[in-house]
């Protein structure tokens, strides 16, 4: 008696993503899968369709310009994602009130928005609340005279210059795609992008990207994904992971998206430390030059030293120290008494994070 054949069969579809996005940028075939994925995972958003309740922000993004950023992240994506708006340059109130028509909204030159200063905390504060369904941001509304809650969900993708000053609030968020500058070997095998010239392509592709959404909605998003082991312990990346592993579950890919997910975040990893536990580790070079004793304006002076710190004034060092526990004080100095700092002031917090 024969036995029936548990083979998954893959769609057809993700492989003609993937080949149309690597016509015109250079990607592992790890990234295309994702990137085919999310396209995918976009058009769930149609108001047929069963919405996801968590979306992963793709993060497109190199070390240099001429990467090849914006032509994937802007123009090929923005020809296959659902109700696509590519801008840059934009306010806060501008993206809820896009986010709420529930469009894939691609920002480009996403590092001006992180800059190490306050001037976007707003903008970056909605970017945050938008990837699980139920954020929003409140707003006062003069016209009802009342409070109204706007909503921030939907799909995004960031693409920019990785300038390291991302706020791991946002990064945590994201599926990284990295992007290189081709090789001339590379670029030889890649051709200049013209949406014109693929019109009818697009148009026959985009039709069955949506018959296939709407055939495969149902379903999709009450599974639940086996947690990737290498992303285990960390709870923000197995979230995101989970919409893209859905859409993979249906497609036949979810095996392969394991391992391309896994591989992405082991490549991209971040150093643990933040902005503020480095300046701990200046601070404690400081003192292993200076002695016992420093005082707020040396401190101050040493750890303006770091681009990120360069606005820093004595009060908001004073008011970060203390989020560690530590205060300042008057101590008698050579030069007379002023308010500084003690080298066993710090012996805690450097144990603790450093």
């Amino acid at each position: 008696m024969a036995t029936k054949s548990t083979r998954t069969v893959k769609v057809p579809l993700v492989a003609e993503i993937m080949e149309l996005i690597s016509r015109y940028v250079t990607l592992p075939r790890e990234e295309l899968l994702i990137c085919a994925h999310y396209v995918l995972h976009t058009h769930q958003f149609s108001e047929r369709c069963q919405n996801p309740v968590i979306t992963p922000y793709l993060y497109v993004f190199s070390a240099e310009k001429r990467s090849g950023k914006t032509r994937l992240g802007i123009e090929i994506l923005g020809c296959l994602c659902r109700n696509f708006e590519g801008v840059n340059n934009i306010t806060s109130a501008t993206m809820f009130r896009l986010a709420s028509t529930r469009c894939t909204l691609a920002i480009d030159e996403v590092d001006t928005y992180f800059t190490g200063t306050k001037s976007n905390d707003d903008t970056v504060g909605t970017m945050n609340t938008g990837y699980r369904l139920g954020g929003y941001v409140p707003r006062f509304d003069p016209k009802k005279g009342e409070i109204v809650q706007f909503s921030t969900f939907c799909p995004k993708i960031f693409v920019g210059i990785d300038n390291g000053l991302m706020k791991d609030t946002t990064r945590d968020r994201c599926i990284p795609i990295h992007m290189h500058r081709q090789t001339q070997e590379e670029s030889a095998k890649t051709q200049p992008f013209y949406h014109y010239r693929i019109e009818n392509e697009l148009a026959d592709l985009n039709g069955r990207i949506y018959d296939w959404s709407l055939e495969n909605t149902e379903g999709m998003r009450d599974y639940d994904p086996e947690p990737i082991p290498s992303i285990a312990d960390n709870d923000r990346q197995v979230e995101v992971s989970v919409p893209l592993l859905q859409v993979a579950k249906k497609t036949g890919y979810e095996k392969e998206m394991r391992e391309a997910i896994a591989k992405v975040f082991e490549e991209n990893a971040v150093p643990e430390n933040t902005p503020e536990t480095d300046m701990l580790l200046m601070i404690q070079e400081l003192f292993d030059d200076m002695g016992e004793r420093v005082s707020s304006e040396a401190m101050l002076l040493k750890v303006q030293e770091d681009e990120r710190f360069r606005s820093m004034t004595k009060g908001t060092l004073n008011r970060k120290l203390q989020t560690f526990g530590i205060k300042s004080k008057t101590i008698r100095f050579p030069t007379g008494p002023a308010r500084g700092y003690e080298r066993s002031m710090f012996l805690d917090a450097w144990e603790r994070y450093c």
